[in-house]
């Protein structure tokens, strides 16, 4: 498993550490930090549901976890089946479903709730999400029309890994980035060599 680094010191992450927000552009380890951070998360026994611009996301999920507890949800999936898996994930395609489980998943305010890529959907997805206490925002929150508003959420964390108005990024390798809020200082993941 990938391990994250705060100040080059190992850090486990937890719900106590949640809302949060991730952001960064492609390639600058925004989004296997995300990762890193729900697969810590899920080990610590809490339940995620997750809607991801990609089905990447699942894979890396599976990689890190090393689970099978978990679905990939579409129109289609057996909702008796929702309650009692562990991870649901779901992409953009199927944004009405993600709705739908906000509204009925009977263990929702226990769940973790991941919006990766945030930049691919609407300010209604993140209207639906922005006062669950245990989310996750993930994403290129520079291109989004309603940044603003993300950005002046209440967060516990706040992790950047690209340049982002009014934030000072200290980079000094590859997936390295800082962290404001009640952590302040560097980020960063290390990659494990079965993940690698």
């Amino acid at each position: 498993m990938n391990t994250i680094l705060f100040n080059n010191q190992p850090l486990i992450l937890s719900q106590t550490d949640l809302p949060c927000l991730i952001h960064g552009t492609t390639g600058t380890g925004a989004s296997l930090f995300t990762m890193t951070l729900v697969a810590q998360l899920f080990r610590q026994g809490r339940k995620i549901l997750a809607l991801c611009g990609y089905p990447l996301t699942l894979t890396e999920f599976i990689q890190q976890t090393q689970t099978t507890d978990y679905l990939s949800v579409t129109e289609s999936t057996d909702r008796a089946l929702f309650p009692r898996t562990g991870a649901l994930f779901l992409t953009k395609e199927n944004t009405e479903v993600f709705l739908e489980l906000l509204a009925t998943l009977p263990d929702i305010k226990e769940r973790i709730l991941l919006i990766k890529n945030i930049d691919l959907f609407s300010e209604s997805i993140f209207d639906q999400v922005r006062h669950f206490p245990n989310l996750i925002v993930s994403g290129n929150v520079e291109t989004c029309m309603y940044r603003e508003k993300i950005i002046t959420t209440p967060y516990e964390i706040k992790c950047i890994f690209s340049p982002l108005a009014g934030f000072s990024l200290i980079k000094g390798g590859e997936y390295e980035g800082s962290v404001f809020g009640h952590l302040t200082g560097g980020i960063k993941v290390a990659i494990s060599p079965d993940t690698a």
